[in-house]
């Protein structure tokens, strides 16, 4: 979320009151706010790029739940449930083999490529019992595993998409909005990779 977005999220929280938009007078409003991130928002609120203001008024109550990777033990239930949420897909189960390799799985993509995974597997596995030749390339080869990130031709990808951000904004002064439209990506999106490769 832009700065300039969070100061009038913070308004809102500490007023109560909103403007629609095209209206001309202010409305009393009475919400309840449920916020989710997967950043570190204490630490971005350090290095100024979230308000510290509005971090410390949306942060009452925090509950963390770890990323599925941390979890490997919830991937069997998970599994069949989301089997079971599956139409069709009646009498189907995962391997023992499978499962080791799901559970091996460092889950960039967390529960909903957990989620999607399970899905294409009821869909195109041709018999009851799901093997590991039905799991996508990904899973079986373990590509994504600790370590491997940022390693050959997703690494090379990955540094010419950060000299081109770089570029991009020294071309412009640092105006990120400008920056965005030259690289033809949304001003959120150019926020989250300039976080994503320490640009911020």
């Amino acid at each position: 979320m832009p700065l300039a977005i969070q100061a009038k999220m913070l308004r809102v929280l500490e007023n109560s009151r909103v403007r629609p938009l095209g209206g001309t007078r202010e409305a009393a409003v009475d919400v309840r706010v449920v916020a989710s991130t997967n950043r570190n928002l204490a630490q971005m609120s350090a290095s100024n790029s979230f308000r510290s203001d509005l971090f410390y008024r949306i942060n009452a109550l925090e509950l963390r739940i770890p990323p599925l990777r941390e979890r490997p033990d919830d991937i069997s239930p998970l599994l069949r449930r989301f089997l079971a949420d599956q139409p069709g897909a009646e009498g189907k189960r995962f391997s023992m083999e499978a499962e080791k390799l799901l559970r091996a799985y460092h889950w960039p993509g967390n529960v909903r490529e957990l989620k999607n995974i399970v899905k294409v597997c009821a869909l195109l596995a041709p018999c009851a019992v799901i093997e590991t030749t039905d799991l996508p390339s990904a899973v079986r080869e373990g590509k994504s595993q600790p370590g491997t990130a940022g390693s050959g031709a997703s690494g090379r990808l990955d540094e010419r998409e950060r000299n081109a951000i770089r570029e991009a904004l020294d071309e412009v002064g640092g105006n990120r909005r400008q920056a965005a439209r030259r690289l033809g990506i949304s001003l959120r999106s150019l926020y989250y990779k300039l976080e994503r490769y320490g640009l911020s």
